[in-house]
Order: structure tokens, then C-alpha cells, then sequence
């Protein structure tokens, strides 16, 4: 049978969309070619199978009809490689013609728009790391030619940086991924235009020039080791492979891509996860397991922060790290996950676990993460109401080390020219943080903390100092002394002008 298809039925598309479908067998090619039909007809192109001969993407040598309404037939003569008719209404009984009814929208006459940034251009973000990269979602296809360096540039204090773009298309929208050919540097502002030249497959361009500025992050890194680069992943299970795994359908599976990859890296591949949940089923796990070979044998601690580059597919499903602690003991007990994290974002991001912080997951582990670490898996999980199906995509797996920096401007060469609050480090914390802010000249300041529900705390600060930058430290505890409770905490810096600037923070004990 049928298990996903793209479009649905009963969506609407672009003129320009091509077809999925993914089938529970292995299928003979030329049966289901010969079965296809579309009404009103259309000149049917070049249609590409998967090496497993499940998944078909069809393509067609013309635009769509604007506003028209197709319905795409595979009928029963259709069959696997051993034979046997497709099930195609679903209902176990081979022999059912799949049909698929589908709406393509009226005649686009709006340029592109962007319907998703990373970092999000609708805030200024202050702490974007430096390793991580821009992602734009438009909400539909760009013309390739019309993403240049004339339409995207990045600058920093008024000079162009050099990029690498990769331009993806997913689910009928172009991704744009933007990476610097040298990282981003310490705690320095940068600014992204978007020009209006930047144009849809029909001409249509964008009727306004997007200019987005954003603050790196205090901290730099001291330490980078790669675990796995995913030129290969010839260490990793494929997911039914596993015995953890359960929930899932013929479509899953893990191998690589060479057409969406990270950019201003090498090599120019990434692991590429299929993934079909059975949502009859009443659990759901997905373990891609680290076998063995060199990426097995990176051994670390909990003084390391874990991180992987994901594109995300905007499914609504959930993903998170587990490691082994006590290694080299293998046993069960001893698999630790990271806490879950929802595939709310389409396109390329830097995600981590600080695994000194203590946030912990809960799955067969006991929550603490002890002794010497090395990777187990990537998992996943349906969510329901989430997408049944999709794909993510991986790259650089990798243990780093972090730490603020000072810049020659907070050691008193210079003043700062603008009132900021930085993010406190370490966060989480469990025992001390720190807290920096930057004043341009003398004046009087207020730090205070509140509670989630924004209860007054602790009052850190409240006098005049002198322009410059400032490090304040907060040791959990409130106003009269005693211990603050584990949570989420709000700090608020205000001036004698009234401006407040405001973060949050976790302590944990």
C-alpha cells in the first residue's frame, strides 16, 4: 500500500510542485509507471525512484493550471516485485486502486516571503553562537539565480563578510543556509540585508529589502572534537535494527545526502533520516544506534557540551542525544538521554546538551549522568498531531568546551558605546553565576532578580557606577540570605533613563 504521500489529499500546491509517494513494498518500477494517470492530463516527466524502489518523486514537464483541481490514480495494476496488486484504499486487500486528489492555488502574482529566520529577525538576539548559522524559510520556491551576493549580504561594522549559501528546497518552500567562511567572532553585531531583487520562479520579487541585526554570543570556544563528520554511516544501525525502536513503518530509514549539507564545511554530505510512524501504534521510539568504529571510541565527560548540527523539517516531532555513562560498561541501565526537543523549524541549526547542567531525560538511565561518556544514539519520537511522517538531517556530531570571553574593550582600553545585559554563564548553573552589563558613561543602575510569577528575589545592584563594563555575581540565594529554590529566574537591569533589559536563567540544585 500507500504510506505518505506529497501532496496530501485535499491540499493545495504551486504550479511548480512535484509528487511523492512512498509505498510499503518494494515496487516494480515499470508497473506502477504504466498504472499512473492524471486528470485533467499533463505531460508527465521524469519520475526518480529510491535505491529501495519504494519512494517515487514525479515530475512534470509543464507548469500546473492555476486554481484547477487534479486527482492522480495508480490503479490496481500496479504491483510489488513479488507480484501482488497494490492495497491502495488502505484497507489490507490487495487489488484498490491508490487515489490522490489535489488543488494547485490561483496564479501567484507575490514575491517571496520569509515565514522563518534563525536567528529570528522579528527580535534582536544577543547570544547567537558563533558556530551556528543563518536559516531563511521563504514560503515558496526562489529562483537560485536570484540569491547572490548582491541580495544576501552579511555585514559586520559595515563590511561584507564572506559567506557560503546553500539553497534547499523543502516540502515546496526554499530553505536558505548562510554560514560564514571563517566563524563568527566574539560578541560583535552583525547585520543580514535581504534586497528586494530576490525573486520567486515567476518573476514575482519581494516587495521590501529585510535588514536584520543580531549580537554573537560572549562565549568562544576552546575545544572542538568531531565524532562524526557523516562522510559515511557505515557505524550506524539502520533504525529497525535496534530493539528500542518501535512505532515505525517500511519508509525509515538512515543513510546520507549530498544535496543538503552544511555549508562553508567539508565534506559536502550529511546523514539523512526517513522516518514513517505507525500512529496506530501506542508507543513510539526511534533509536538510530552508534555501532562501533571511531566515532564509538570518543570518550568524554560531563564537563563537555554535546552538539550536532540538525535540519530540522518542522514535523512537530521530538528528538534528543542519549550517551552511555560508566563506559566501557555497556549495560542498559546506563544509557542517559538528553531532554526532548521539539522539530519546530525548518532548515539547518547548531543543537546542544550541556551536559554538565544536569537537565537529564528520563528513559531507562537512572538521570545522572556519571563516569566516562561516549555517543548511543539520536532518537526521536512521534508527537501526536505532529507530521506521520518526514526527514531530518545531521552533521558534525561533536563534544566542545566553552568559555566567556574578555574582549579588549571590557579589560579598560575602551568604553562601550551602547547600555547592554549580557547572558549569564554558566547557565544553568547550580552554585554561582555571573552576570556582565555594559554602561557608555557614568550613571545609576538597578540589577534585580525575580522569580517566574515576578516575585521580587534579589536586588544585586542599585547606585551609580562608572561607564564600562561590569560583572556581577549571583550565588542562588535571595534577599534575606536564604537559598533560592531550583527554576527559572528573571533578571532585569534598568537605567536612570528607564530603560530595562531583561533575560532569563535556570538554577538548578
Amino acid at each position: 500500500g500507500v504510506v505518505s504521500s506529497f501532496p496530501s489529499e485535499g491540499d493545495t500546491v504551486p504550479v511548480n510542485v512535484s509528487i511523492n509517494i512512498t509505498f510499503s513494498k518494494t515496487m516494480n518500477i515499470g508497473s506502477v509507471n504504466g498504472a499512473l494517470t492524471i486528470s485533467p492530463t499533463i505531460n508527465v516527466g521524469q519520475s526518480i525512484w529510491t535505491p529501495d524502489h519504494k519512494t517515487v518523486t514525479i515530475n512534470f514537464d509543464q507548469y500546473l493550471d492555476y486554481a484547477a483541481d487534479y486527482t492522480l490514480v495508480i490503479d490496481s495494476t500496479a504491483t510489488d516485485v513479488n507480484g501482488k496488486s497494490i492495497d491502495g484504499n488502505g484497507d489490507g486487500i490487495s487489488g484498490d486502486a491508490f487515489v490522490l486528489h489535489f488543488s494547485v492555488e490561483a496564479e501567484d502574482t507575490q514575491g517571496p516571503i520569509v515565514v522563518q529566520s534563525h536567528p529570528n529577525f522579528a527580535v534582536y538576539t544577543e547570544d547567537f553562537d558563533v558556530e551556528d548559522l543563518i536559516t531563511i524559510v521563504f514560503n515558496e520556491v526562489v529562483n537560485d539565480g536570484s540569491l547572490n551576493d548582491s541580495t544576501v549580504t552579511l555585514e559586520q561594522n559595515g563590511s561584507t563578510v564572506p559567506v557560503e549559501r546553500l539553497h534547499s528546497i523543502v516540502q515546496g518552500k526554499s530553505v536558505l543556509s548562510i554560514r560564514p567562511l571563517n566563524t563568527f567572532d566574539v560578541d560583535t553585531e552583525y547585520s543580514l540585508k535581504l534586497s528586494e531583487g530576490i525573486a520567486d520562479l515567476l518573476g514575482n520579487t519581494m516587495n521590501e529589502t529585510i535588514l536584520a541585526f543580531f549580537n554573537t554570543s560572549i562565549e568562544d570556544y576552546i575545544e572542538i572534537t568531531v565524532i562524526d563528520d557523516f562522510a559515511s554511516v557505515n557505524n550506524w544501525w539502520q533504525p529497525n535494527q535496534s530493539g528500542s525502536t518501535m512505532g515505525i513503518l517500511a519508509g525509515t530509514s538512515f543513510g546520507t545526502s549530498s544535496q543538503i549539507f552544511l555549508p562553508a564545511t567539508s565534506p559536502h554530505k550529511s546523514a539523512k533520516l526517513s522516518y514513517v510512524w505507525d500512529t496506530s501504534a501506542s508507543e513510539h521510539l526511534l533509536r538510530e544506534y552508534l555501532a562501533g568504529g571511531a566515532p564509538r571510541e570518543v570518550w568524554f565527560d560531563s564537563s563537555y557540551v554535546l552538539q550536532c548540527y540538525l535540519f530540522g523539517d518542522g514535523s512537530y516531532n521530538k528528538f534528543r542525544f542519549c550517551v552511555d555513562d560508566n563506559v566501557p560498561d555497556a549495560a542498559a541501565e546506563y544509557h542517559e538521554v538528553s531532554p526532548w526537543l521539539t522539530l519546530d523549524w525548518v532548515g539547518w541549526r547548531l543543537v546542544e546538551w550541556n551536559l554538565g547542567s544536569g537537565l537529564v531525560g528520563t528513559w531507562i538511565g537512572d538521570g545522572n549522568l556519571e563516569g566516562t561518556l561516549r555517543i548511543d544514539s539520536f532518537q526521536m519520537t512521534y508527537e501526536p498531531g505532529a507530521a506521520s511522517n518526514g526527514v531530518i538531517y545531521f552533521d558534525n556530531l561533536r563534544i566542545v568546551k566553552k568559555s566567556p570571553t574578555v574582549s579588549i574593550a571590557e579589560a579598560g582600553s575602551e568604553i562601550p558605546t551602547r547600555f547592554s545585559l549580557n547572558q549569564n554563564y554558566p547557565n544553568p548553573f547550580n552554585a554561582t553565576t555571573s552576570i556582565t552589563f555594559a554602561l557608555p558613561s557614568k550613571g545609576r543602575v538597578e540589577l534585580v532578580i525575580y522569580d517566574i510569577l515576578g516575585r521580587h528575589v534579589k536586588t544585586l545592584m542599585n547606585g551609580e557606577v562608572s561607564g564600562g563594563y561590569h560583572t556581577v555575581i549571583w550565588g542562588g540565594e535571595t534577599d534575606s540570605g536564604s537559598p533560592a529554590a531550583s527554576g527559572v529566574y528573571i533578571y532585569q537591569l534598568r537605567s536612570e533613563e528607564s530603560i530595562y533589559l531583561t533575560k532569563r536563567m535556570l538554577l538548578l540544585k
